[in-house]
Formats: C-alpha cells, sequence, structure tokens
C-alpha cells in the first residue's frame, strides 16, 4: 500500500530531513531490499528518492536513500537486514509507505512497494489570544481533492507502540465536509494519523478499502495560544500485505497455520493476535498478523522468544462486537504457545465462531 505527501518548505525538525533527502548519496548495497514506481494517480514521477527511516520520527533524517525514480517512475533502495519506515519524496510532493514498518531480510530478494504521490499545505498557525493555556487543531480530511466524511483524526505522543489504540487525543468523525476540530490540546509535540475504517470500528489495522494519513509533518508542535490548521490528503488501502510473500528475519520466532469455522470453512479476514498477558483482551497485542487469506492463511513474526498467548477476531481492541468471529487457539489450556530464538511453529489453527448472537 500507498500513502501521499509535501511541499519544498518545511518546519524546522523537518528540514534537516529533507536537505538530506534531497542531497545525500545512494544507499550503501545490501543483499536486500525494496523496489517499486513513484506515481501520482497513473503518472510517473521521475526524479524522486525513496528513504529509509529507523522509526517513524522522521525528524532525525533518513538512514539510507534510493538514487533518483527514473522516467517511469521506478526506484531500488539497497537496505541490510532490518526493520524500516519508508517515505519518498521529489519535489513538493511525498508519500508515506503503508506497509510500515518494512521488514528486509538477508535473502537476495527485493519487496516491491509503490508510492502513491501528493502534495501537503504546510501547517497554518494562527495566535488566539483568549486560549492562554491549550492549543486548537483543526483541518480538513481529503481524497483526491474531495473532502471525505466519517474519518477520525487521532493524536499520538509517540511512535513506540505503532500508532496503536486511540491515541492520547482523537477528534469526532469528520461530517460531510472534511473538517474536524480537536480543542484544547495540550501544548506538546504530537504525531497526527487519520482513518477511515471499513468495518465501522474505532481502533485496528488499516485494511483493503480503509482510508488513511500520516501527517507529512509529523512530529506536529502544537503550542498554548495558537490554533492550527491542516490538510490532510488520504489514501486508500489497495491490497493487504501478502503474509506468505516475504521470508521471515533470520533469528526472529514466528508462527503460521489457519483460522477455520466451527464447520471447518476458511474463515478470510479475521486478525490473529499475539498477546503476552493471558487477559488478553485488557492489553495490546505484542504482535498480529495481516487478514487472513482466502485459505484462511496467516502467519505472525514475534518480537522476541517467550510465552505468547493466541486469539483471532475481526476486530481490534474492545470488547468483540455482537456478531463478530471471534476464537481462541485450542492447542494448550491455556490458549499459549512458546517459542524460542529463531524457532518457527507450524499449524497454529484456530477456530472462531460469531459471538453474543441470538
Amino acid at each position: 500500500m500507498s500513502f501521499l505527501c509535501p511541499t519544498e518548505r518545511m518546519v524546522l525538525p523537518v528540514l534537516a530531513a529533507a536537505w538530506l533527502l534531497l542531497c545525500a548519496g545512494d544507499a550503501a548495497g545490501g543483499a536486500g531490499g525494496v523496489e517499486g514506481r513513484l506515481v501520482r494517480g497513473t503518472e510517473p514521477v521521475p526524479g524522486g528518492r525513496v528513504a529509509a527511516f529507523a522509526s517513524a520520527d522522521f525528524s532525525q533524517g533518513p538512514a539510507s536513500l534510493s538514487s533518483p525514480s527514473a522516467a517511469d517512475g521506478r526506484y531500488s533502495l539497497d537496505l541490510p537486514p532490518g526493520s524500516y519506515y519508508l517515505a519518498a519524496t521529489a519535489g513538493a510532493l511525498w508519500a508515506y509507505c503503508g506497509q510500515n514498518p518494512v521488514v528486509v531480510t538477508d535473502a537476495d530478494t527485493r519487496t516491491w512497494i509503490g508510492f502513491n504521490m501528493s502534495p501537503w499545505p504546510e501547517p497554518v498557525v494562527r495566535t488566539v489570544e483568549e486560549m492562554e493555556l491549550d492549543a486548537r487543531l483543526s483541518g480538513v480530511a481529503l481524497l483526491e481533492g474531495e473532502p471525505q466524511e466519517d474519518v477520525t483524526i487521532s493524536l499520538y505522543l509517540d511512535d513506540e507502540d505503532g500508532f496503536r489504540g486511540l491515541g492520547f487525543l482523537r477528534s469526532s468523525p469528520t461530517g460531510p465536509d472534511g473538517r474536524f476540530l480537536i480543542d484544547m490540546v495540550p501544548s506538546g509535540r504530537y504525531f497526527l494519523l487519520a482513518r477511515r475504517r471499513v468495518s465501522g470500528l474505532g481502533v485496528g489495522p488499516v485494511v483493503k478499502g480503509d482510508l488513511f494519513a500520516y501527517y507529512r509533518y509529523n512530529p506536529l508542535t502544537l503550542a498554548a495560544g495558537t490554533a492550527t490548521d491542516v490538510v490532510l490528503p488520504l489514501v486508500a488501502k489497495r491490497q493487504e500485505k501478502d503474509v506468505r510473500g516475504v521470508d521471515l528475519p533470520e533469528g526472529r520466532p514466528a508462527f503460521e497455520g489457519t483460522v477455520r469455522n466451527r464447520e471447518g470453512e476458511p474463515a478470510a479476514g479475521v486478525h490473529v493476535f499475539a498477546y503476552r498477558e493471558p487477559t488478553m483482551g485488557h492489553f495490546k497485542p505484542a504482535a498480529l498478523s495481516s487478514v487472513t487469506d482466502d485459505r484462511g492463511s496467516y502467519r505472525i513474526t514475534l518480537p522476541e522468544p517467550g510465552k505468547y498467548y493466541i486469539g483471532a477476531r475481526d476486530g481490534y481492541g474492545d470488547s468483540p462486537s455482537p456478531g463478530e468471529r471471534f476464537g481462541h487457539y485450542e492447542g494448550t489450556p491455556d490458549h499459549s504457545i512458546t517459542l524460542h530464538e529463531g524457532q518457527r511453529l507450524r499449524s497454529v489453527d484456530i477456530t472462531v465462531e460469531r459471538v453474543l448472537v441470538p
């Protein structure tokens, strides 16, 4: 999946990153990496560069940088094994990679990552005399220039948890004019994301058909006594990650299997979760899969060895909704598996059923 992009002038924390993005040399060679095309709509974007960052905080500057994209928009970026956040810049255009973080293995293969580029207006900040202690954030969410309703904007304090959950603050869903307002925001530094989920759920990973925006000028500083207005160009997620398409990172434990219903039929479109605590629903998962494919297949790479409690459901966060598919791994009494360094378990199969149905 691909996401969107900036203007040439930057707020100061981003200026250094933009300078590196425009002036740095080619990335060092490596066994693996990424390749793809930069486009704006259906037109190729030549002369753009793809940057790889160590985290979603791009103000620190890129760790590696591609050569300029070719006339047809094609680019290639060599990267050593690791996990990266990718973004692309081409003059006034910018794009955020919707597959972030992208895992590069030591295999002699490349992952195809496309970027759909768009211009991002800079934030407009004005002083509001009657506001002394807090800040105000407003803006509009657009898809190809058209206002979008039912989009929720979330403010996160940091990027350490992969922007899961509801965030520190969030707006009410946008109306037909695409406008939003978050009032009485404590002065501080925030990561701004916008989402519209086809599921209608308030939390959960972005899936096919959802709209998404990672704000170009993150982290955004909101100062007391000011009102900041932003424009959020959205992108629609066109496809799910291929849960079988990339080799597992060396040394990271992982497991895979199939999710089925009580009748034994494959359950497509379900997420599998791995928790470190047995009371799964009360904590954020340590890892989760892409949605299961048409065969019910899934795969999860875990952050570290240890004991994990496994479940599967349609949604994410809170309690399961009426009619939602839900189930636990039944291979052990406490629904857990234990993995060692580099271990890979197969056939961790899960059965789901619709809950709270009369």
